[in-house]
């Protein structure tokens, strides 16, 4: 693993906390004990003044849709799981061009509190000033691309495991408290439902009619949160040989944790969070899977998947018994299509130890799916 802190990332202004209130942006502060490396201090400026900035929008917008949010109601929604850098984006990248589904964009969960009313003029200005692609495998992004609803969470609460990234150094107590749980209580388990049904009811109550999208990377490690939130939710899971699900989750840190962090961490402290947090995350989900219906689960490979797209989303609409139009088919065909000529980063081979690691702490993975370890 190699994190690289380089002059740019001490000025980078844009940052997805921009859109928290700021009664959740100072108990992050608060709860991290204000580390902030005095070289990412005019990120912090910056957001924190942005914060300030959208506060008199975050009150009207409150003001006017708090019963309305309350009454509505969440119709089942498609729930795509898996670990990060297993494929799950292009799962929900394919999904989101269904016309009859509706997804989470980037202006919406970056500024969940305000999306409503003033979402399309945030997301016109934003988009311009956002990169075209993503930085950890350059696939497409923008303020009006899909987005996954774990930035609204921490942008509503401290209840997320995103806030890991802003403050990594205490990202191991972000994954334990609020995506295993395994350190938190029943105070923290219900932080994290209202944060995630708060959201959903006011993306429900944008896109009426419409199931909702849900894709976060946290979220096969809360399936018994998640039925309780969503008891008639449907679930798509993905995964991914573990060996290339390690290099690719380091190349995400290396690449968010200095775009986000407000403090630097070590790549021995990062590699040994990746080796840690994968095991137990797979370890409550497989203690946990059975809680789903079996006619409301369907799983793939990320090698069969993405060879095979359209096969593998027809059965999944047909096993989930989701309507599957002519429209929702063609437009599957297309983003297939342009995903085509994307390349996949080359992941050359993980070092001795860190392989060593891997196979004694994620062997369980390995003979769940099949892969040779």
């Amino acid at each position: 693993m190699n994190i690289r802190y380089k002059s740019a990332h001490y000025f980078t202004l844009s940052h997805p906390l921009l859109g928290s209130g700021l009664r959740n942006y100072l108990r992050l502060l608060m709860v991290n004990r204000f580390r902030i490396d005095p070289r990412f201090s005019l990120k912090f400026i910056f957001s924190f003044a942005t914060v300030l900035f959208w506060t008199p929008l975050r009150l009207i917008e409150s003001a006017l849709l708090y019963r309305k949010i309350n009454r509505t109601k969440v119709l089942a929604p498609i729930i795509i799981l898996g670990h990060p850098r297993s494929g799950t984006t292009y799962v929900h990248y394919l999904l989101a061009a269904d016309p009859n589904l509706a997804y989470s964009n980037t202006y919406q969960v970056f500024m969940p509190r305000i999306f409503y009313f003033f979402g399309k003029y945030i997301g016109k200005m934003m988009d311009p000033m956002m990169p075209k692609k993503r930085a950890m495998d350059n696939l497409s992004m923008g303020a009006f691309k899909p987005t996954m609803d774990e930035f609204a969470l921490a942008n509503l609460s401290d209840a997320s495991w995103c806030n890991g990234f802003y403050f990594p150094k205490n990202i191991g107590r972000y994954f334990y408290k609020y995506v295993s749980f395994s350190d938190g209580g029943y105070s923290e388990r219900e932080r994290y439902k209202r944060s995630h049904l708060w959201f959903a009811k006011k993306m429900q109550l944008r896109h009426p009619g419409k199931r909702l999208i849900i894709k976060s990377a946290a979220t096969s490690s809360r399936i018994k949160e998640l039925l309780e939130i969503f008891p008639d939710a449907r679930f798509m899971h993905i995964y991914r040989n573990p060996y290339e699900t390690y290099r690719s989750t380091e190349r995400l840190y290396e690449k968010i944790l200095p775009l986000f962090g407000f403090h630097k961490v070590s790549n021995q402290f990062m590699e040994q969070y990746i080796i840690d947090s994968y095991r137990d995350f797979h370890l409550k989900w497989f203690a946990e899977k059975h809680l789903i219906p079996k006619d409301r689960l369907v799983e793939f490979s990320f090698e069969d998947f993405t060879s095979e797209p359209l096969t593998h989303l027809t059965n999944a609409y047909e096993a989930l018994k989701i309507d599957l139009t002519k429209g929702a088919i063609n437009a599957f065909k297309e983003v297939a299509s342009n995903h085509s000529a994307y390349q996949q980063n080359k992941y050359t081979d993980i070092p001795v130890e860190i392989k060593r690691k891997v196979r004694e702490h994620w062997e369980f993975c390995f003979n769940n799916w099949g892969y040779p370890i």
